[in-house]
């Protein structure tokens, strides 16, 4: 099997956001004093990095093949549940806020890593319940469980949480 890859100048977006994700990442871990901050950003940087990189804005739109986009769609939902499990340990490491807070220690911290890794588990598991088995991997009206299960509900839900944690 071939990488069959059709080169469009959109992919080198989210190609240089994946490498400055990352190196950000280094960036972090190597100066940030407090070695929790520094620990849970990077991680957090990193999957970040990998997500877009999936991502329709990174190289993904290069690919040609059906398949191969569908492995890289694949790959993407298992980074977006990776991510339900890195932000909020990273987040209440930093925000001064009582909302937070409690995911900076270990019990209520395993809530968000215990959804992040079971929903990536589930992907793994049962790749075609979160792709279909359709023409087209990209979620739409004609497939709205798909954008639930790719995140598509989940990023309002964390931003009006962290907004109402600064309220």
């Amino acid at each position: 099997m071939s990488l069959e890859i059709t080169f469009l100048p959109a992919g080198l977006v989210g190609l240089f956001a994946a490498l400055i994700a990352w190196a950000a990442a280094a960036f972090v871990f190597l100066q940030v004093p407090d070695r929790r901050i520094a620990t849970r950003f990077s991680i957090l940087l990193v999957v970040e990095g990998f997500m877009i990189l999936s991502s329709w804005a990174g190289p993904m739109v290069w690919l040609s093949d059906l398949e191969q986009a569908r492995t890289a769609a694949w790959f993407h939902i298992v980074n977006d549940s990776l991510l339900v499990a890195a932000y909020l340990p990273a987040i209440a490491v930093i925000v001064d806020s009582r909302m937070v807070q409690v995911f900076a220690r270990l019990p209520a911290m395993l809530l968000p890593l215990g959804i992040g890794l079971c929903g990536a588990v589930a992907a793994i598991a049962f790749p075609e319940a979160f792709l279909g088995a359709r023409e087209s991997v990209v979620p739409g009206p004609e497939n709205l469980a798909a954008f639930f299960y790719q995140g598509g509900a989940l990023w309002p839900l964390v931003f009006l949480f962290l907004t109402l944690s600064y309220s």
